[in-house]
């Protein structure tokens, strides 16, 4: 996995990195798979304590390819508490979402 943090921003309030990775699950039912992915992530802080999060994700092989979108919003409590809600969006080469909640904390 490798990631870029490029100086260019979108806007003011902003912060984006791309992301190029190679994966492999040895124990899946379909045996050794070996899979890339290149994704590009976008944050804009609206406020100290609310941020929005757009992810866009390719992965793809030599014969199939997936493309998902995730946004999710991200709201701080007390700098030790962070809930993060959103939806993970796939359109290859089925459409579907599924949202998602999640709870941080840090210790």
């Amino acid at each position: 996995m490798a990631a870029y943090l490029p100086e260019w921003k979108l806007t003011r309030f902003s912060t984006n990195m791309f992301q190029l990775g190679m994966h492999r699950n040895r124990f899946g039912t379909e045996g050794d798979t070996r899979w890339f992915s290149f994704s590009w992530m976008e944050s804009f802080k609206i406020f100290d304590f609310f941020h929005l999060n757009l992810t866009w994700n390719r992965l793809f092989t030599q014969k199939w390819e997936r493309n998902t979108i995730a946004a999710g919003a991200d709201f701080s409590i007390w700098n030790t508490y962070t809930f993060r809600s959103g939806a993970l969006t796939k359109f290859t080469p089925d459409f579907g979402i599924s949202p998602f909640i999640q709870l941080s904390i840090i210790l």
